[in-house]
């Protein structure tokens, strides 16, 4: 006979790692589909925040003229120049949210690519077993 014997034992302990990476990619695709939402809430939420820096530097760009003219005095500027900065940080910190959902979302795939590696693998090989 050609090949290797199976032992019973052999083919259970097979069998369980293949349950076990399938309820991994189970579990990887319920975390990944989570990820999605949570980078379509960031985007939207970087959206706004840049539009709302926006509307922030419009109003300093009118500020400043009106300060120039002498129709608003220094606190009144301070103040639209402070509305800027912190619009700024606002955006920049949803940017950063995105971002960090989105290599999220990327070292899921990686996890996920992987684990169809090793499910798609040759089941008896060890070569391919013992990695995991």
């Amino acid at each position: 006979m050609a090949g290797r014997l199976l032992r019973m034992k052999d083919i259970e302990r097979d069998y369980h790692r293949v349950v076990n990476l399938s309820e991994k990619n189970i579990e990887l695709s319920e975390l990944m589909d989570s990820a999605y939402s949570n980078r379509s809430e960031a985007l939207n939420d970087v959206l706004d925040r840049w539009n709302d820096y926006d509307e922030a530097k419009s109003n300093l760009s009118k500020a400043e003229k009106q300060f120039q003219k002498g129709e608003i005095d220094d606190n009144e500027y301070q103040r639209f120049v402070d509305k800027l900065d912190y619009r700024k940080r606002r955006s920049k910190r949803a940017s950063k949210r995105y971002k960090e959902a989105k290599n999220e979302i990327r070292e899921l795939r990686r996890e996920r690519e992987e684990n169809k590696r090793l499910l798609s693998s040759r089941i008896f090989s060890e070569d391919d077993w013992n990695s995991t």
